[in-house]
């Protein structure tokens, strides 16, 4: 438990009711609020969702114009 009797995002100290909280409740109400800004289907995770592409590290991953695709063999895995 949090011995200080501070928030550990503000450092402000905690009421008297709040003893035995990390956070004070400005500070936990705050960050239930980004929480919900997240979440749910018109959310900012779910807005962001169309924007975001798999990547490779900073690049995106893409065929370079000249690569060469290999040849397609049939049955390849079946041994015949």
């Amino acid at each position: 438990m949090n011995e200080s009797a501070e928030c550990l995002i503000c450092r402000s100290g905690l009421y008297a009711d709040e003893f035995g909280r990390y956070a004070c409740r400005h500070c936990t109400d705050r960050v239930d609020e980004h929480l919900r800004a997240l979440a749910g289907r018109k959310g900012l995770y779910a807005r962001l969702s169309s924007q975001l592409a798999p990547r490779v590290g900073n690049v995106v991953a893409r065929r370079s114009p000249g690569a060469v695709q290999p040849p397609y063999r049939s049955g390849w895995m079946c041994s015949t």
